[in-house]
């Protein structure tokens, strides 16, 4: 498995996570004020490429875990459940600030 290449998916995938993570702060400040739901607005224009960076990283991490003969994947099925979890509760609460 290539360490760098390896480090490089984790870096990514983490920066991701973190992008994520506040956009769901955002949103649950949003409701109560509306600075923090105008720079939620504003921010949220970012989930699909958000998403479609972790994706990425996250499988790339799986694939070269996968050439280990004891490639272990648990940890990133629990990221993935966990960055989803958050991704649709953000796209969630969008919706709802719309209607």
């Amino acid at each position: 498995m290539s360490n760098l290449k390896m480090k490089r998916a984790k870096a990514y995938r983490n920066t991701a996570i973190t992008e994520i993570q506040l956009l769901l702060n955002f949103a649950k400040r949003a409701e109560s004020d509306i600075n923090q739901y105008n720079i939620f607005k504003a921010r949220f224009s970012d989930i699909e490429r958000i998403r479609d960076e972790f994706d990425h990283q996250n499988t790339t991490i799986v694939d070269l875990k996968l050439q280990d003969e004891n490639g272990d994947i648990s940890l990133e099925d629990t990221l993935r459940e966990g960055f989803l979890a958050d991704y649709y509760c953000v796209k969630a609460r969008y919706n709802n600030f719309r209607n």
